[in-house]
């Protein structure tokens, strides 16, 4: 009973501030240095043209794209237009291959 009492009148109010300040602890970071920020500053510049070179090359890969669909569907059209034959130019070039 008197460690039931004593759990639950010290340990439970001061229960939150221990595990965080455990947690704190296994996570607790070193003292990041001045030059360390510069260094992330000037490592900006090259990833902002690097975005920009991908943005470029997200554009071309959607033109092609764009393009290569259009060669197709003007492709399939043309072979539809082109394959719409009435029956006795079909029997006819039957006929010949037939005498062939």
């Amino acid at each position: 009973m008197a460690k039931y009492l004593g759990c639950k009148l010290y340990l439970q109010p001061k229960c939150p501030q221990l595990i965080t300040d455990w947690l704190y602890t296994l996570v607790e970071f070193p003292e990041s240095k001045g030059t360390e920020v510069e260094i992330v500053e000037d490592l900006a510049l090259p990833a902002q043209t690097q975005i920009k070179s991908l943005r470029g090359r997200v554009r071309v890969l959607t033109g092609a794209l764009v393009a290569s669909f259009a060669v197709f569907i003007g492709g399939f059209s043309w072979i539809a237009y082109n394959l719409q034959v009435t029956p006795a130019e079909l029997l006819t070039t039957t006929q010949t291959r037939l005498k062939n």
